[in-house]
């Protein structure tokens, strides 16, 4: 057992700590993206538009956490089985790394993209 030194605080009482909303975004967006079905999306204009997929914003009230997830999906996924395992996966992780409370995950799929296409980029227009 460690004994504290005599004259120093408890960490608990030297101040706080802030876990910025971008913090959890990104620690969000990486665990979408390690499902297996989802994909990151790119289109020529999301350098400049920042609308590329996943979309992951966050709302931080306390140590209570709201997420809203937009996410591109691989067709023929099953779009409810991605979307439970994405938002279980954020909610776990998420809540492990920040030490805060995930009180709900919305999980919304905006795009199907083809496993594999010769056709047309949805996105791009390009033809792969």
């Amino acid at each position: 057992m460690i004994e504290q030194a005599e004259g120093r605080t408890d960490a608990g009482d030297r101040g706080t700590l802030r876990v910025d909303d971008r913090v959890i975004t990104r620690i969000a967006s990486t665990v979408a993206t390690s499902v297996a079905g989802v994909v990151p999306r790119e289109s020529m204009l999301t350098k400049v538009t920042g609308r590329g997929f996943p979309r992951i914003s966050a709302h931080v009230d306390g140590g209570h956490i709201r997420i809203d997830a937009d996410l591109a999906v691989t067709w023929p996924a099953s779009v409810v089985a991605v979307a439970e395992q994405v938002r279980a996966d954020i909610a776990s992780k998420v809540g492990e790394y920040t030490g805060m409370t995930v009180d709900r995950v919305d999980v919304t799929i905006k795009s199907l993209v083809p496993a594999s296409s010769d056709g047309p980029d949805e996105l791009t227009g390009r033809v792969r």
